[in-house]
């Protein structure tokens, strides 16, 4: 498979509030892949999933440009891991940061999916 371009900008999404932890890249052709762990003592390693999912779409580390990172409720300990990795990422990449809540992201995927009229706010 061919990955993007060398200028292509990867996205990375995760999430840690759970019983798992997942990262998901999308490349500038909407192609997403998906990795994860179970967060309970330790298995999950953010940076080696967020290192498996842009290799496996062909990109580079460098091509990270953007961060989507759940900021909770949940784990205090897998929030602040998946939390720093993003920051890090985002201080020393120069990646854009965002955050929202695990809430936030349950209300957006029963809009999207049509489980609540569309006009309605949430």
């Amino acid at each position: 498979m061919n990955g993007p371009g060398p200028d292509a900008a990867v996205e990375l999404a995760i999430t840690s509030s759970g019983t798992r932890v997942s990262v998901a890249a999308r490349d500038p052709d909407g192609r997403v892949v998906v990795q994860s762990a179970p967060a309970a003592r330790g298995e999950a390693d953010v940076a080696g999933l967020a290192a498996r999912v842009v290799a496996e779409l062909g990109a580079r580390p460098s091509q990270v440009a953007a961060i989507a990172v759940d900021r909770g409720p949940g784990s205090y300990t897998g929030l602040r891991v998946a939390l720093t990795f993003a920051r890090t990422i985002a201080a020393f990449r120069g990646a854009r940061l965002r955050a929202c809540t695990s809430v936030e992201l349950h209300a957006a995927g029963a809009w999207r999916a049509a489980r609540v009229p569309t006009d309605k706010a949430l």
